[in-house]
């Protein structure tokens, strides 16, 4: 496992296969199932495989427990940097604004993307005000582009440019 970045009371590692069930695990339980898709042994396994693929494994620095992972895509012609999921399992710590700001950072100023982007369903009410209150603009809605048991669902896109990071956090580490 590989160091990428740390926060204060986290530390971020590229995932590695043994870590798969796990990541299974918290996709699949039933406070995350509804906000994320869930992938395969075979999926998470080719993420970490790929170059263009991060899958994280978020963990305490305190006793190094695995409590989260993210999952993104980086393109580097655009310096274009996809958010595309995040589980943390340890819920009202306030360790997802933590990951994610540490993410900000490592990815606008060690990888120096342009873009940063994500998307929501439109019933994540907890991930989309965390979302607006970190910077993130709303770019729009991808009406009904997605079918579950539920229905279909709609999801939002959020962005936060290189420019907007630095003007709203500044150009030094926060972390």
């Amino acid at each position: 496992m590989e160091l990428l970045f740390e926060t204060p009371r986290l530390e971020v590692y590229d995932a590695v296969e043994e870590e798969i069930p796990i990541i299974m695990e918290m996709e699949e339980a039933i406070e995350n199932r509804n906000f994320v898709f869930q992938g395969t042994y075979e999926d998470h396994l080719a993420e970490i495989k790929s170059k263009n693929t991060l899958l994280l494994s978020i963990r305490t620095k305190t006793n190094r427990e695995m409590i989260g992972f993210c999952l993104s895509v980086i393109d580097n012609k655009s310096k274009s940097f996809e958010f595309r999921r995040v589980v943390i399992d340890v819920k009202r710590e306030g360790y997802g604004k933590e990951f994610i700001l540490g993410l900000l950072e490592y990815c606008f100023i060690d990888l120096e993307m342009n873009r940063f982007w994500l998307d929501a369903f439109e019933d994540n009410i907890v991930g989309i005000n965390l979302y607006t209150s970190l910077g993130f603009i709303h770019e729009g809605t991808l009406r009904q582009s997605y079918r579950d048991e539920r229905g279909y669902r709609s999801q939002l896109i959020f962005s936060m440019l290189r420019d907007e990071y630095f003007q709203k956090y500044g150009k030094d580490k926060l972390i």
